[in-house]
């Protein structure tokens, strides 16, 4: 299994992406997850519908709601 790390990841549109990921992932866990473990957890998740959006043109970012304490994202 490949590990994703920050390094790894250079287009800034998909770091935006997992950044907002890992935003939402600390809201819902109370507590904060690293960089490289929601990046892992965002590729085997959504890369594949983010790239076929980005891929048919629509530079429409993925997104999911997500229920959170605070509310919906």
């Amino acid at each position: 299994m490949s590990t994703v790390t920050a390094a790894l990841i250079s287009d800034p549109e998909m770091k935006t992406e997992i950044e907002r990921y890992k935003w939402a992932k600390n809201e819902i866990l109370g507590s904060d997850i690293s960089f490289d473990a929601a990046a892992e957890e965002w590729v085997k998740r959504f890369s594949k519908t983010w790239f076929k959006l980005r891929s048919d043109n629509k530079h429409l970012p993925f997104r999911k709601i997500i229920k959170t304490k605070a509310g919906y994202l």
